[in-house]
């Protein structure tokens, strides 16, 4: 089970040419993103627990200092199924987020082979959250509560 539920849904939002350090940061943080001493941004619930993650395409960290000065071709949103409470109430709440960005910044929104995201294959993410934190559920480890956080942190 762990092996199944334990996985990262990648979001990449790319520009056709390039993005402003300073323009990257102020977009996510005006969404509600932190940049953390990992060189992550993070987006926390209520419990102060992290939600989403912006991260480089690259994985290099973010730095105040990079991101003064520096362009970047675009950042990856990352969103754990194990990890975050009622995914398909988040999830959809991940995907306006990145819409919402993907349309400030003027990015493309794209998967891993770098083709852009179509909406039937939203739905088959959004499904696939859904099945596998009810699995998370049958077998008594509700997803984004303490024991999840142990066991997949």
């Amino acid at each position: 089970l762990c092996e199944e539920v334990d996985k990262v849904i990648a979001i990449h939002l790319v520009s056709r040419s390039s993005i402003l350090g300073t323009e990257l940061r102020q977009a996510v943080e005006q969404a509600g993103f932190e940049l953390e001493h990992d060189g992550s941004f993070y987006y926390m619930d209520t419990m102060s627990n992290p939600l989403f993650t912006v991260v480089t395409l690259d994985g290099a960290p973010f730095t105040g200092p990079l991101l003064a000065k520096q362009a970047y071709r675009g950042f990856s949103m990352l969103f754990s199924v194990a990890l975050i409470r009622d995914g398909e109430k988040n999830f959809a709440r991940f995907m306006d987020i990145a819409v919402t960005l993907s349309s400030q910044l003027h990015l493309d929104l794209v998967d891993d082979k770098n083709q852009e995201l179509s909406t039937q294959w939203l739905k088959q993410i959004r499904d696939y959250v859904i099945f596998e934190q009810r699995k998370m559920l049958q077998a008594k480890i509700p997803p984004g509560e303490e024991l999840a956080q142990r066991l997949f942190s």
